[in-house]
């Protein structure tokens, strides 16, 4: 019998879960740009786990932990074959990450309106050498008082 495998019978909790580490593009454009897509099965007893999720596995022989997203959840598995099949660490929370960069986004909007707000006072003054009814004849022209 597998050693990594007797989990299974031991334990009605376990799962396993099938997880790809071409993380850049989509399985669907890999898979249609002819890609090979590295998928291994880990064991877990998070029952949280589920597709699209991103977690940390132990790889190679000398278990180096990579990010991997999870493809498949709860995959039947021969408890007879050889493969070695290794737990995965945890899930990776990204909650933290996700509002930075939702906050990141809305401070450099704010940035940047004010940068164009800047511009056009900027511009506006250099058009000063114009009389207010020469600016307001310009084609488009919608100046309103400051």
């Amino acid at each position: 019998m597998n050693p990594t495998t007797a989990i299974f019978i031991m334990n009605d909790t376990v799962r396993a879960v099938n997880v790809s580490f071409f993380l850049r593009i989509s399985q669907a454009v890999a898979e249609k740009r002819g890609y090979d897509i590295e998928e291994y099965t880990y064991k877990t007893l998070d029952q949280s786990v589920k597709v699209d999720d991103l977690v940390v596995v132990p790889t190679g022989e000398k278990d180096i932990f990579r990010v991997g997203k999870v493809v498949e959840v709860d995959v039947d598995i021969d408890l007879e074959d050889t493969i070695q099949y290794k737990w995965m660490v945890q899930k990776v929370d990204t909650t933290l990450y996700d509002e930075t960069i939702a906050k990141e986004k809305e401070s450099v909007a704010v940035v940047m309106r004010a940068e164009r707000v800047k511009k056009r006072k900027r511009l506006r003054k250099s058009l000063t050498s114009l009389s207010k009814e020469e600016l307001k004849a310009l084609p488009l022209s919608h100046i309103t008082e400051e």
